[in-house]
């Protein structure tokens, strides 16, 4: 962990109404430690950051997606799956702002 020392620990809100924009800049942010401080790690052990950045909510997510053993070692696949559920939250909140039967405001 030495090599993460003094740098920002990246975190997002997964339950926030700008998720999909939040994941976005999450993504960045966590494409460059992988590319940088911590490209030297295992890519199974790079999934296990991303999951730990994400905490209860994402570990949650994960934990319902039915993933081939080769998917659950491949962080793209975890990259792809976040952001697919973010686009269809998204989605889902747009349905909900168009449709008065819906609306809780």
């Amino acid at each position: 962990m030495q090599e993460l020392a003094c740098l920002p620990i990246p975190s997002m809100d997964c339950n926030s109404p700008n998720a999909l924009q939040e994941f976005k800049k999450f993504k960045t942010g966590g494409k460059l430690y992988f590319s940088g401080p911590l490209k030297e790690k295992l890519e199974e052990e790079q999934i296990n950051y991303l999951l730990v950045w994400l905490g209860n909510d994402g570990i949650e997510l994960v934990s319902m997606w039915a993933l081939s053993t080769l998917k659950k070692k491949k962080l793209d696949t975890y990259w792809t799956r976040f952001e697919d559920y973010f686009k269809e939250q998204l989605s889902a909140l747009k349905v909900q702002a168009q449709d008065p039967e819906t609306r809780t405001w």
